[in-house]
């Protein structure tokens, strides 16, 4: 069974709302940032698929690796003065998310020209999105 990312993505969003918030700014960025590091190395560590079949699975365990991040993401609640910067951040995270998932699906289906269109996506949003979340202090889930 596959989670709903838009409803993991409302509950997460309910959580940061009504949570009262991290205290602390700088301890905030610190649990966030080890988060997406450990999750970004995990992403690293993943060998590159040399056909589709591979790129399947491989896909597979990023997802794995990004819903696990995304689950401890969301149990930290942002302080008020970075809250949207962070929620937006999250957001792309989300979106990446999707991404991956959509990689899956091609890579089953041996889709090629979706799988080029999943890449083409992601090449030119990421600037945008790592941008975003390097601009409230994110820097290692800029580059998750």
């Amino acid at each position: 069974m596959r989670w709903s990312m838009t409803g993991l993505g409302a509950l997460v969003g309910v959580l940061a709302l009504t949570g009262c918030g991290s205290a602390d700014k700088k301890e905030y960025l610190r649990e966030a940032n080890t988060i997406c590091a450990a999750a970004d190395k995990r992403l690293g560590e993943t060998k590159r698929p040399r056909s589709l079949a591979r790129l399947a699975d491989v896909a597979k365990r990023e997802i794995a690796i990004r819903e696990d991040a995304l689950t401890q993401l969301g149990e930290l609640a942002p302080p008020t003065d970075i809250a949207g910067g962070a929620n937006e951040t999250f957001k792309d995270l989300e979106t990446r998310h999707e991404r991956a998932l959509a990689v899956e699906k091609a890579a089953e289906d041996k889709d090629r020209a979706e799988l080029r269109k999943v890449e083409r996506e992601g090449s030119k949003e990421f600037g945008v999105e790592a941008e975003r979340a390097r601009a409230v202090g994110l820097r290692d889930c800029a580059e998750f």
